[in-house]
């Protein structure tokens, strides 16, 4: 009976700090991303830092933030996020050959390369990060940490509008100078309705592997796009 008590008055105490802290990380990070004193690798450690040890500090202080319950892999999930994958792959590689004439990928370079000290030098090693390391990161911080753990808080829909909200705002300091501020506007949005698919894909299985394996394909075509804006491939039909 004590320890159930003590749970309970540990769980109301820190509610509170740890929707806080979710959402304070998730609105600082973007402020270090728009500094051009920070080269890629230190902003990288520091969001790494911010995304991992919050989260397991506050499983260790908060008892109801128990990640360890959104990280178990069941790998009869995957076949079919692989698929998804591959099928999400294809349609932003053909997609943004449809949208091109709105985008200049020197634009694009030329941002990456003020914004955030990305060229041709250190791109392939970027990409890997992007596509393996740094989509686990954001599965475990937004969907796993932001919704698991925030939803025990709130409620399903608001930790499901919070978290996705977050997510995509989370992208506006690195997307921001790619191209038109309308433009942006609807990728901003469209990452959003992003966050709510991930969500949705993670909710049957109640991990993040699901919306991991997703994340890495999309990550994976930007990132193939991002091969031949730097000469290392070459697609057809983009200029």
């Amino acid at each position: 009976m004590k320890l159930m008590k003590t749970s309970h008055i540990n769980t109301n105490k820190y509610s509170m700090l740890t929707t806080a802290l979710f959402i304070g990380v998730s609105l600082i990070l973007p402020l270090i991303e728009s500094s051009t004193s920070i080269n890629y690798g230190m902003r990288s450690l520091i969001k790494s830092v911010l995304f991992i040890c919050i989260p397991l500090l506050m499983s260790r202080i908060d008892v109801s933030v128990t990640i360890q319950d959104f990280l178990r892999f069941k790998k009869e999930t995957l076949y079919k996020s692989f698929m998804l994958g591959i099928l999400i792959y294809i349609s932003i590689v053909v997609g943004f050959t449809l949208i091109q004439p709105l985008l200049s990928l020197d634009t694009i370079k030329a941002s990456l390369l003020s914004n955030v000290s990305v060229d041709k030098e250190n791109f392939l090693y970027v990409a890997l990060y992007i596509t393996f390391i740094n989509s686990w990161i954001e599965e475990f911080f937004f969907r796993g940490f932001g919704y698991f753990s925030i939803k025990l808080k709130t409620s399903r829909k608001k930790s499901m509008f919070l978290s996705s909200l977050l997510f995509a705002l989370y992208h506006i300091s690195i997307v921001r100078d790619w191209a038109h501020p309308i433009l942006v506007g609807l990728s901003i949005l469209g990452l959003f309705f992003v966050g709510i698919f991930f969500i949705l894909l993670n909710e049957a299985n109640q991990t993040i592997y699901k919306s991991w394996v997703v994340h890495m394909f999309a990550n994976l075509a930007i990132n193939t796009i991002g091969l031949h804006m730097f000469g290392f491939i070459q697609i057809p039909f983009l200029m």
